[in-house]
């Protein structure tokens, strides 16, 4: 009798053991594929990845099933089946304890700003925001500043989508003064080139031209001789644009005060047609604008 307790306990401890010993080598596996993401270098193992989730969604705590799907969410990210990527990082948001005093609120974050990333590439300016708003939350909540700021600014390229341009200038402006609150003057100023659009959409000229300064001096964007970095020319595009914009609004301002007083000449309908009244433009998103929320709270999301 006691030979066999004896036995039984043996084989709990051998068991045990050899648990601890799998579940060391399979957290060692999943941190090197997460030092592998952050290098940026690509995942394409899915076989791996799929095998790390299902253990650790039997041997692992909610924080290890996160991050597991996590790494299986970015492989198929890089594999290119963007719907199934976007169906694991739900379950990964999913496996996040938020009652828990150790919430891995930094994966969280990812996990909702790749979503991002994803409805950025659909054209889903809304379900975008969304999910930019909840990494930002999870961001500061796990103390991510940079990373909080990040998908702070990254919220006006879904206004931009929208076409609401002032919303993509206030975030735009309040990311550049909390990226220089953190000393990160580079990055402070290639956020405020990516509003330079807006602004020339809004016929703010006079801002337009202090970002671009801003951009051209402060972004480490451009050599020595004013020449904008490789993949990056479409700049010249915008500005040249802006040039434009402003000759443009000048002309019409001078000959409009010029031909103040004077009646156009009625248009003659073609073909005996009666003129018709213009539509009203659906290029602004203003018609459902009212359920967006506008970044006007001063604090990013809430």
């Amino acid at each position: 009798m006691q030979k066999g307790i004896v036995i039984g306990i043996l084989a709990a401890v051998c068991l045990m053991m050899s648990c601890t010993g799998n579940k060391a080598q399979m957290l060692q596996q999943l941190e090197e594929l997460e030092t592998t993401n952050r290098a940026g270098e690509q995942l394409l193992n899915d076989s791996l990845a799929e095998e790390l989730v299902d253990y650790f969604e039997r041997h692992g705590s909610s924080n290890e099933r996160m991050r597991s799907r996590y790494m299986l969410g970015r492989t198929y990210y890089f594999m290119g089946e963007l719907p199934r990527a976007l169906e694991i990082y739900n379950e990964a948001a999913d496996c996040a304890d938020t009652t828990s005093a150790d919430c891995d609120y930094k994966v969280l974050s990812r996990v909702h700003a790749q979503s991002a990333v994803i409805f950025n590439m659909q054209v889903q300016p809304r379900s975008q925001l969304k999910e930019l708003r909840l990494a930002e939350r999870y961001a500061w909540k796990g103390k991510d500043t940079l990373q909080a700021i990040e998908c702070y600014a990254q919220q006006g390229d879904a206004y931009d989508f929208l076409h609401i341009y002032d919303s993509v200038v206030i975030i735009r402006e309040r990311a550049y003064e909390k990226f220089m609150e953190v000393n990160r003057i580079e990055r402070a100023a290639q956020t405020l080139g990516s509003a330079i659009p807006s602004l020339l959409e809004m016929h703010d000229f006079a801002r337009a031209k202090r970002f671009i300064d801003l951009y051209e001096t402060k972004s480490n964007l451009f050599d020595e001789f004013g020449n904008i970095e490789k993949g990056r020319e479409i700049y010249y595009g915008i500005k040249g644009r802006k040039a434009w914009r402003k000759t443009r609004d000048e002309y019409r301002t001078k000959h409009t005060k010029r031909g103040a007083g004077r009646r156009a000449p009625a248009r003659r309908p073609v073909g005996g047609a009666e003129p018709q009244p213009l539509a009203a433009s659906t290029d602004h998103v203003c018609a459902d604008a009212g359920a967006l929320p506008r970044p006007d709270c001063g604090g990013g999301c809430g």
